[in-house]
């Protein structure tokens, strides 16, 4: 179940969940939150994300159809217009609808 940012901890691998003008995306790939920000888990590298939402990142997690992010919606590719650093491969692509 997805949890809201503001209560995700520190020191953990965790899923982020995102929200921008082309909908709901999750990361594939663990995050850690920092004091101010996010990093990737497994280079410590910082990721310039907002995510919205969080769930713990379980060994080998892949998104399934079933799943559904905080939208209620399933997910789907973030627009080519997304901002942000990152690119559409670092986000699940398969479709909402």
């Amino acid at each position: 179940m997805w949890k809201p940012i503001a209560e995700a901890p520190f020191g953990q691998e965790l899923q982020l969940a995102v929200i921008d003008i082309g909908g709901a995306h999750s990361l594939v790939f663990p995050c850690r939150r920092k004091l101010h920000g996010w990093a990737k888990a497994e280079t410590n590298e910082e990721v310039d994300i907002v995510p919205t939402h969080w769930r713990p990142w379980l060994e080998n997690m892949s998104m399934r159809a079933s799943d559904e992010l905080p939208s209620g919606r399933r997910q789907q590719a973030p627009s080519r217009s997304s901002p942000g650093a990152l690119r559409p491969a670092d986000f699940e692509t398969d479709p909402f609808d």
